[in-house]
């Protein structure tokens, strides 16, 4: 229900080839892995749940490359 449509929403008002997050998407990888950047999008209007702040992650960063090549099992299962 609910983790659906927000995870709908949230892609559908992402970029190409960018990852788009909630808050508590946010939250969740800075308290785990809080070497990777990210860049906050200001509050967007995401429908049926009003302005969220969202977030991207920046993919260009070293860190991210690094574990996402090499160790893609570091992510917790479900993570993104």
């Amino acid at each position: 229900g609910d983790t659906v449509n927000t995870a709908s929403r949230m892609e559908s008002n992402s970029e190409k080839n960018r990852i788009n997050m909630s808050p508590q998407a946010h939250q969740c990888l800075k308290s785990q892995m809080p070497q990777f950047a990210t860049e906050s999008r200001g509050l967007i209007a995401i429908k049926g749940k009003g302005d969220i702040e969202c977030f991207f992650l920046d993919t260009s960063d070293k860190n991210y490359a690094c574990v996402h090549k090499f160790e893609n099992d570091m992510l917790p299962l479900g993570f993104f």
